[in-house]
């Protein structure tokens, strides 16, 4: 459906051109791969479109179709409980390490699995995570903290967590130098021969599943994004994208905490969490930024540049045979999300599965234990079907 593709700007071109493509309840009904329905979708951006507050136009547009197509915005069952039990195994601790030349030095969380209140010293398994986003740790924390608790409790676990590494980035680093100092970086960590990679930084390291092939039990991407066709990167809309990405650096290099953190919200947390969580995160954020070191800005304006150049330092690669998840919010944006994912699925991602985060945009961290807690189900059922201990352990349970 054409409309799912549409990329939304807060322009009156663009709620003219919504229309065109959506005139009807059968199109506006239309799902998308992760379920979320046309209307859905544009009623969503439409509340935060422009800079966190509603776009007047795309808002009243939004409440013409609530109003005349009522049930395209029924909520399906959501309710989620916890989904295991309390956080009771697993042990947490942060050091800044050495990590190489390049990479310079980084703190590096860990979690792991403990037994009466020890730690067991037989993992089944290592698992990195690359939390790379332009968020301030503060936000990342709870849900990385539940997520790495929830693997530590289902699996005899080491859990690696490395948010970015402020002495490897200036604001001009390329992506290519930042791949190989992360890159250094893992390959200095304590691991097993073997382990899982989970990249949650917006797909900017994928390169490194190539490198990394030999030693991966299987790894997770996270919203996964930045690869275009060449068709895509030759177009006015990856033009306009680019523009904004650069400005966005431009920020961060004036440090525009303010206009950071509005941009942020709007573009990156779902606005169903509602208006009085939107302005929590809104004012966790821009308190955080504020106070965030030189190396922290220099790394969110790099981030941004990098976003243009992650389809470059993929292409002309081959076919990754290791089992991948591509975790997808589902209501992440169409060009840059859910239509890179399916594209590198076709060149790439053979050996890839999909699943959905729920009610979510890109920074679900910032959003509620619900997203936490669907990220962490899809880790743990991924995880336990590709790890080879853990698999013939339930084979054994099987069996008796």
């Amino acid at each position: 459906v054409p409309a799912h593709s549409l990329v939304l700007y807060a322009t009156p071109e663009t709620i003219d051109l919504f229309r065109v493509l959506a005139p009807s309840e059968q199109i506006l009904g239309a799902a998308n791969a992760s379920g979320v329905r046309v209307a859905r979708r544009f009623a969503t951006w439409a509340a935060t479109a422009d800079s966190m507050s509603p776009y007047a136009p795309a808002q009243a547009h939004a409440t013409y179709l609530k109003d005349t197509f009522p049930n395209l915005f029924l909520d399906a069952d959501e309710s989620r409980g916890g989904i295991f039990a309390d956080f009771t195994c697993a042990r947490r601790s942060s050091s800044c390490v050495s990590l190489g030349a390049k990479a310079g030095s980084s703190v590096v969380r860990t979690w792991e699995s403990v037994k009466w209140g020890q730690p067991t010293h037989q993992e089944d398994i290592h698992i990195v995570m690359i939390s790379g986003k332009a968020m301030p740790w503060a936000l990342a924390e709870d849900a990385s903290d539940y997520v790495a608790k929830e693997l530590c409790t289902m699996f005899r676990a080491k859990v690696f967590v490395i948010h970015y590494l402020p002495e490897a980035v200036t604001s001009n680093t390329t992506l290519i130098q930042y791949q190989e100092a992360m890159l250094e970086a893992i390959g200095a960590l304590p691991l097993n021969e073997k382990f899982v990679l989970v990249e949650n930084a917006h797909g900017i390291t994928a390169a490194l599943l190539w490198s990394l092939r030999p030693r991966l039990h299987c790894s997770a991407m996270i919203n996964f994004g930045f690869w275009f066709s060449d068709e895509f990167l030759e177009s006015d809309a990856f033009k306009r994208m680019a523009t904004t990405c650069e400005m966005m650096a431009k920020m961060c290099e004036s440090k525009e905490a303010a206009k950071v953190c509005k941009g942020s919200v709007a573009n990156m947390v779902h606005s169903g969490v509602g208006p009085d969580a939107l302005a929590v995160v809104a004012t966790k954020l821009e308190e955080e930024l504020k106070n965030s070191p030189e190396a922290f800005w220099s790394y969110s304006a790099a981030l941004r540049r990098w976003f243009t150049q992650n389809a470059a330092t993929l292409k002309g690669r081959g076919k990754l045979d290791t089992p991948l998840l591509l975790l997808l919010s589902d209501s992440a944006p169409a060009a840059s999300v859910q239509e890179s994912a399916r594209h590198a699925r076709e060149v790439f991602f053979s050996c890839s599965r999909v699943s959905y985060i729920q009610s979510s945009n890109q920074w679900w961290e910032a959003e509620s234990v619900s997203q936490h807690a669907s990220v962490a189900a899809a880790l743990v059922s991924f995880i336990g079907e590709h790890l080879p201990s853990v698999a013939q352990r339930q084979v054994e349970r099987a069996s008796v």
